[in-house]
């Protein structure tokens, strides 16, 4: 799996107002976060000390700040490495949450992360359009017989939570939301 660096983990930040940030939205996440933090919790309380207009997209490294507030149980995001079918290997991340099936890709919702943005392989209910597919290759730097079938795992971390699985394609819900389909 992919070589693990030191990174330098510096996450807060304060705005002009001398607040401290210590949380970001998830579709900000960077590797360098994920290196830093293999585990992230999502929502926010009276302890997080920022205001989002969307909290459901919120993250925080686990326990940052006052570990009393951490919810290993809640709903994680969790570091992965991903191989692809080329050999090639990159870092994303996993959602996670007990009370849901993690197996299943659409609770799961694989997510690799590139210097040129994210690549979500789940779109739900919405079918991906061309443009979309060409934007995420472009953003893996690669085509998809570069790609798929890829292979993902989390990232050893602190609560012991592995999750694996294959993807052969970007995943969507189909008609009657009980069929998952692929597309490349």
């Amino acid at each position: 799996m992919l070589l693990r660096v030191t990174a330098t983990c510096n996450i807060m930040d304060e705005d002009e107002d001398d607040v401290v940030r210590i949380a970001k939205d998830s579709s900000e996440l960077t590797v360098g976060d994920l290196l830093c933090h293999a585990v992230w919790e999502y929502g926010i309380d009276e302890y997080w000390e920022v205001e989002w207009n969307d909290p459901i997209s919120a993250v925080r490294p686990l326990g940052f700040g006052d570990p009393q507030y951490a919810n290993p149980e809640g709903h994680l995001l969790i570091g992965a490495d991903f191989l692809l079918v080329d050999g090639s290997e990159m870092m994303g991340y996993v959602t996670y949450c007990p009370e849901l099936d993690n197996n299943d890709m659409g609770y799961a919702q694989p997510t690799i992360v590139t210097p040129a943005g994210q690549v979500q392989f789940w779109s739900g209910i919405t079918k991906p359009r061309e443009s979309d597919l060409r934007e995420r290759y472009s953003r893996l730097g690669k085509r998809a017989d570069e790609v798929f079938p890829a292979t993902f795992k989390t990232v050893p971390n602190e609560v012991g939570i592995e999750m694996s699985g294959i993807l052969d394609g970007f995943l969507y819900m189909e008609g009657d939301a009980e069929t998952v389909a692929v597309l490349k």
